[in-house]
């Protein structure tokens, strides 16, 4: 191909993928109501699995607590007594009758957070009309769980999930640029046939619970929402993706060299689990970044679309800041205004680092993830290659 042509060509695409992210950005924020009553809310049990370190556990707690939610049950799972998150949440346990600890035991043949969240279900009462499952480092505003189960509650779906919004704190490089490359996922609208859940952020109708029969989907398993995520898919379940269901996540400890290996332990647990969506990922990524190459030719055409593409950007960050303003409470606005006027200029740079860690996502098959290594062998056959005991942070 003649190299005007495929310069040509690469700067169309360019274009329109630019475009194309820019209108579905908008398509987010058109998507977002004002939150309406509910229908008489039923028992809810929110299941919380901890592995220490978790710096924000106490900031979780208050969180979860201080749900507008009258029938609520906070089961808080550990490994064991010896993990010293249990002093926390013991202290809340003895406050507030509502949280309730549960003591897993260690994992020996799946991933330690879906023990904990099989350990948990063990531990339902009869009453319980929803279970949801929630992150540890995320703090959830008061009015979350009407947010997240709305869906479930008028009946539009058995199964809802929302997504995180990384909250960094001024300082580390790397968390800025993660909370950059992730605010992109987050703003991005959550199609029915192609929804991945947020294991922060599921609710389920205790039926649909039943039905997708969490403790054969989880078993030898090490991630807990792409393997639901497949679960659910196969059985035709209808998932809802909660558009005005972002929750803030702190990732103020995130260095350079933490945040690329947090994004390389995302996107290869997407490679095990979801092929399909992870070249998808490596698509988005790679485009630009072959496509602004091109414009170093001074081709009119990568010239046009280098433009087209900056204007898009800017386009786009200004809708994310709308939506984040929306939906987020005040304490979290402030850090990520800040990040999304950065992103202005350093999109580009984290861009590079996604795609930087989407490459390195492609090899191998070993997980660490909470002070422990595994090896994930398939999808549900996860070995545990090292463990380190839970310790203070």
């Amino acid at each position: 191909m003649d190299l005007s042509v495929a310069v040509t060509v690469l700067s169309a695409v360019w274009a329109l993928s630019s475009l194309s992210a820019t209108v579905a950005t908008a398509a987010y924020r058109a998507q977002l109501r004002p939150l309406r009553p509910i229908p008489a809310p039923g028992r809810v049990a929110v299941i919380l699995p901890v592995r220490s370190p978790a710096p924000q556990l106490t900031a979780a707690l208050n969180a979860l607590q201080a749900q507008n939610w009258p029938n609520l049950r906070l089961l808080v799972v550990l490994e064991s007594e010896a993990d010293p998150a249990f002093a926390v949440v013991r202290a809340a346990a003895s406050a507030d009758p509502r949280v309730v600890p549960v003591l897993a035991g260690e994992s020996s043949a799946c991933g330690q957070k879906v023990h904990n969240l099989l350990a948990g279900l063990g531990h339902l009462d009869q009453d319980v009309d929803i279970v949801v499952f929630v992150d540890a480092d995320a703090i959830p505003p008061p009015d979350f769980l009407r947010i997240l189960l709305r869906p479930i509650l008028v009946g539009r779906t058995r199964v809802s999930s929302g997504y995180r919004v990384l909250v960094p704190e001024p300082g580390p490089l790397g968390a800025l640029l993660a909370a950059i490359a992730d605010h992109a996922v987050a703003t991005f609208p959550r199609l029915p046939s192609r929804m991945i859940l947020w294991g922060g952020a599921i609710g389920l109708r205790r039926d649909a619970a039943e039905g997708l029969d969490l403790s054969r989907t989880w078993k030898g398993a090490l991630s807990d929402d792409l393997t639901l995520t497949r679960r659910a898919r196969l059985a035709g379940e209808r998932m809802h993706g909660v558009h005005a269901a972002l929750v803030p996540t702190p990732v103020c400890l995130l260095r350079s060299a933490e945040a690329f290996r947090f994004g390389v332990r995302q996107l290869r647990l997407l490679r095990l689990h979801l092929p399909l969506e992870w070249g998808m990922v490596g698509l988005v990524s790679l485009l630009p970044a072959i496509a602004a190459a091109t414009v170093a030719t001074g081709h009119p055409a990568a010239l046009a679309a280098c433009l087209l593409a900056f204007t898009c950007l800017q386009l786009r960050l200004s809708l994310r800041q709308r939506i984040f303003s929306q939906v987020l409470p005040l304490a979290a606005t402030v850090p990520v205004a800040r990040a999304v006027r950065l992103a202005r200029l350093l999109f580009p740079l984290a861009h590079l680092m996604r795609l930087a860690c989407w490459l390195a996502s492609g090899f191998g098959r070993r997980i660490a993830w909470a002070g422990i290594d595994y090896e994930v062998a398939g999808i549900n056959c996860v070995r545990i290659l090292a463990r380190r005991p839970p310790r203070e942070r």
